[in-house]
């Protein structure tokens, strides 16, 4: 039986280069193994070949208020089932599925995840090995600091983007923040989780949120 959980995959057909029979070993393969466990869809984006790398976008869309999951994950429900990595029973098929993927040809690659709730969606940019290297990591810190991601007057963000950096990229030499969005750059857990870009339902209400001083930043981000 299906969850209600739905996964979109994105990816550039033309990636697989002059082996268009990895396209029917690796992308068939994988979406058959989606399909037994969730709703999904997969699209062919028309970008043209970089590499021979098979850029994918993951989106993965949850039926679940995102500032809710502090209260269920007391019970441990929502914890268990969808975010405790290779124990998850929601997930599990999901990251299985891309494990088997990336251990088999490195001309799979990702530009981002992205997991959509009812009101929030989670942004983790990078490359590589991102879903099952990061992804895994990522969302335990996460959920243990959506108190502290709510305690501003707009409430809790409409997006986290992660990692955010600062660079001295400004005209003037100052500090600029960014989100590295698509650079083709591979991103570890660990850099994931020092700063993160928060939106509240505009581009022009953006601030940064420190994680290990658990505070929000009063600073606009790119």
């Amino acid at each position: 039986m299906k969850s209600e959980v739905a996964v979109i995959v994105k990816y550039k057909g033309s990636g697989f280069g002059s082996a268009p029979e990895l396209k029917k070993e690796y992308l068939d393969n994988l979406k058959s193994n989606l399909k037994e466990n969730y709703i999904t869809n997969s699209q062919d984006t028309g970008g043209p070949q970089s590499g021979g790398v098979v850029d994918t976008i993951i989106e993965i869309f949850i039926n679940q208020y995102f500032q809710e999951l502090t209260g269920i994950i007391k019970e441990g429900l929502i914890f268990d089932l969808i975010f405790n990595g290779k124990k998850s029973i929601v997930l599990k098929p999901l990251v299985k599925a891309f494990q088997k993927i990336e251990s088999k040809t490195d001309c799979w690659d990702y530009i981002l995840v992205r997991f959509y709730f009812d009101d929030t969606v989670i942004v983790i940019n990078g490359s590589g090995k991102l879903f099952t290297s990061v992804v895994g990591n990522v969302f335990p810190e996460l959920i243990k600091h959506i108190g502290n991601l709510s305690k501003t007057e707009s409430g809790i963000p409409s997006r986290i983007c992660m990692p955010i950096q600062k660079t001295d990229w400004s005209e003037d030499g100052s500090d600029k923040w960014i989100s590295p969005a698509g650079d083709g750059q591979e991103y570890s857990s660990e850099e994931c989780l020092i700063f993160w870009g928060l939106e509240f339902g505009s581009r022009y209400d953006r601030k940064i949120y420190d994680v290990k001083n658990q505070e929000i930043l009063d600073i606009e981000w790119n």
